[in-house]
């Protein structure tokens, strides 16, 4: 899957860890991060190699933890979706949960936002990455996604930091990312 990425020219880690490292420019090693939706681990490398030490592994594929546990980047392993249900996790326990490339047709829906707000401490980032594809064609997010994400602005739930249009996500697909603190 990872060779696969890279043939397609997929830059959602690396992009995501080089935003992370401009939001959190220095004692990378002291937050804790979720990687949700990390299947082979990319992210999780692409954070490590940024100074990213204590990240944990979220998936529902327990089938990609062996080649995410190569990677050497992640300390926890957590086999399970994304939802509205929550995880085996306690509230306020990550500074960052980031989401790259996992928003797409039957994997994280919207109702999941309340579990990424209960899992990241207040203060802390969300970082969101959908391509513009996947924002067109998922029922889930097509003309709900931003509005969503606003709502819970308008609720205090969260902040939107930034948003970001990237026209280079997986060689011509452009993306975008969403950056997000909770309050």
């Amino acid at each position: 899957f990872s060779k696969d990425m890279e043939t397609v020219g997929y830059r959602g880690p690396e992009l995501t860890a080089e935003l992370l490292s401009r939001l959190i420019p220095t004692n990378r090693d002291q937050y804790k991060i979720i990687d949700a939706g990390a299947g082979s681990g990319l992210s999780g490398k692409e954070l490590k190699k940024k100074g990213f030490t204590q990240i944990d592994w979220l998936d529902p594929s327990g089938m990609s933890v062996e080649a995410a546990k190569k990677t050497g980047a992640y300390t926890r392993f957590i086999v399970d979706y994304l939802s509205e249900r929550p995880l085996d996790v306690q509230p306020d326990t990550y500074d960052i949960m980031v989401c790259v490339g996992a928003f797409f047709e039957g994997l994280i829906p919207l109702t999941a936002f309340t579990e990424m707000i209960r899992v990241v401490k207040k203060g802390g980032f969300i970082v969101v990455s959908i391509s513009t594809k996947s924002l067109e064609t998922c029922k889930e997010y097509k003309g709900r996604l931003l509005p969503r994400i606003e709502e819970l602005a308008d609720q205090k739930k969260w902040e939107i930091v930034e948003i970001i249009e990237e026209p280079h996500y997986l060689k011509d697909v452009p993306a975008v990312f969403y950056i997000l603190r909770v309050l």
